[in-house]
């Protein structure tokens, strides 16, 4: 996909996504999870356009960020967002197949959204972000449990909007489907375009814990997130002779 295609999703994207109640409940989520702090060095493997940094910014000052990302067009983007705080975040166009250029234990936490199930070599990438993340550095994991469904996520996104206004649901809810429509007309061609190119890693609960647990982690929590359609995963890099 040249970089032109990669610049109209990187756009539709956020204009679909960031709308969505549970995309915004899995942005916290991963926010609480990382339990980000002061003084410390944090990754984001798969940084997209930039969500799940902007959270972490506005609410910590004192800390060190590094976002990477295979799409130049999602990079560009996440620094338009990123433009008043460019000084605490430094973002890379590197591949999640190849080495990471960091040396080993320099963050304190990883996060990994969405981007694991489509990498050639999902182990080889674990061992990449274990090899970097300090002992006993946190990870938090989000990786789809099958080819997701937007019907789900739809209707997730249903019930909070009823919890959130009772009576004017419908038509908060018409409003939004007028607005998403022409990006949707847009982001559903482009997202079966990738699909038709990519091949795909999607893991069962059994799956996902050998591949964290074989390469060293030790995993706190996982659950089902995202309309129960990802994988939402906690894990700590085991201690030296723990």
């Amino acid at each position: 996909m040249d970089q032109f295609i990669w610049h109209i999703y990187a756009y539709v994207y956020d204009l679909i996504l960031l709308e969505l109640s549970p995309y915004q409940q899995m942005i916290r989520r991963v926010y609480e999870a990382l339990d980000p702090r002061n003084g410390e060095c944090y990754l984001d493997a798969g940084c997209g356009t930039g969500n799940y940094l902007l959270p972490v910014l506005d609410s910590e000052n004192d800390l060190t960020l590094v976002g990477v990302d295979y799409s130049n067009a999602m990079l560009k983007r996440a620094q338009k967002k990123l433009r008043s705080r460019e000084e605490k975040v430094d973002l890379y166009e590197l591949d999640l197949n190849k080495n990471l250029p960091f040396d080993k234990e320099v963050f304190n936490g990883v996060n990994c959204i969405n981007v694991l199930y489509a990498i050639k070599t999902p182990e080889f990438a674990i061992q990449e972000l274990y090899r970097v993340l300090n002992n006993g550095g946190r990870m938090v994991l989000i990786t789809p449990l099958d080819e997701p469904e937007m019907l789900p996520i739809l209707k997730e996104h249903l019930s909070t909007l009823k919890a959130n206004y009772p009576r004017l649901w419908g038509p908060v809810f018409f409003y939004q489907l007028i607005k998403f429509f022409i990006p949707a007309l847009i982001f559903v061609p482009i997202n079966i375009y990738i699909k038709s190119n990519k091949k795909y890693h999607f893991f069962s609960e059994e799956e996902i814990r050998l591949l964290l647990t074989s390469n060293g982690f030790r995993i706190h929590e996982i659950g089902l997130i995202y309309g129960q359609q990802n994988w939402f995963i906690v894990a700590e890099k085991t201690r030296v002779n723990a």
